[in-house]
């Protein structure tokens, strides 16, 4: 027979299949020695019911600004996107209905902010800084 050579610091198969079987024996002998309590005690230091309620409440609370900033942006699409079709709608005859449409809403904006703007300078005399300022 052919001898087979051993490299240094490896064992041979046989040295493997022993140390399984000892510690399979070790095992064995380890679950039968403990008795319905010690597996009730066990039991209860893997039991995470509570804690995974109270997780999901966390995270419901964590969450939660989350889902409102994303159904608040899905509200401003839905306007914005009705106030663009109306404002984009060509279908009808007149072709610079948007336009007036825009130029109101521009002249509006400055006239509103020429109003705020007075009523913010306003100390109870007619002229700021060498202009007259009216409000209508």
């Amino acid at each position: 027979m052919k001898k087979t050579k051993t490299k240094k610091g490896h064992y041979e198969v046989q040295y493997l299949a022993v140390a399984i079987i000892v510690f399979l024996l070790l095992e064995v002998g380890l679950f039968s020695i403990a008795d319905q309590a010690d597996w009730q005690a066990g039991a209860s230091l893997l039991d995470m019911s509570s804690s995974i309620n109270r997780v999901s409440s966390d995270l419901a609370e964590v969450f939660q600004p989350v889902t409102n900033t994303i159904s608040d942006l899905n509200l401003f699409y839905q306007t914005a996107t009705t106030a663009m079709i109306q404002l984009l709608d060509m279908s009808s005859a007149n072709f610079f209905g948007p336009l007036t449409v825009v130029v109101d809403g521009v002249y509006e904006f400055y006239q509103q902010a020429a109003d705020q703007m007075a009523s913010l300078l306003d100390m109870n005399s007619p002229v700021v800084a060498g202009i007259s300022i009216v409000i209508r």
